[in-house]
């Protein structure tokens, strides 16, 4: 598992919409589009299609910071509390044989992606 922070593409962006449920698709999409005028960027394993990526905010006055996970095929939005952590909730609560993978993933990904530029652990509930 090697993950690389990389700038989202037109075609990623493109990638990202057909991953998405419905409701994620709309927050996406929603006030013109969460990638217009701005230069995104993940952290992504392309060897297994798994990535993280900062996810718009939909509660308004929320101190949260919103991310969308993809993995095993699914797109995960997780938040870290408090915007600065280190609590990290699941919004989409993983099936429990997962769980432990996908956190392990969300960590890994984090090393590379970090927040707000700095080294970041997210610790679980």
């Amino acid at each position: 598992m090697e993950y690389l922070l990389e700038e989202i593409s037109a075609a990623d962006e493109a990638q990202i919409l057909l991953d998405v449920d419905d409701e994620k698709r709309a927050r996406l999409l929603m006030d013109g589009g969460f990638f217009r005028n701005s230069k995104r960027k993940w952290a992504i394993d392309k060897t297994r299609n798994y990535y993280l990526m900062r996810a718009p905010t939909y509660r308004p006055m929320s101190r949260d910071r919103y991310f969308f996970m993809h993995f095993q095929g699914r797109i995960y939005g997780l938040r870290v509390l408090n915007g600065y952590g280190p609590m990290t909730v699941f919004d989409d609560r993983p099936m429990p044989e997962i769980e432990a993978d996908l956190k392990k993933e969300v960590v890994a990904a984090f090393a590379v992606h970090k927040l707000f530029g700095a080294s970041f652990i997210p610790e679980f509930e």
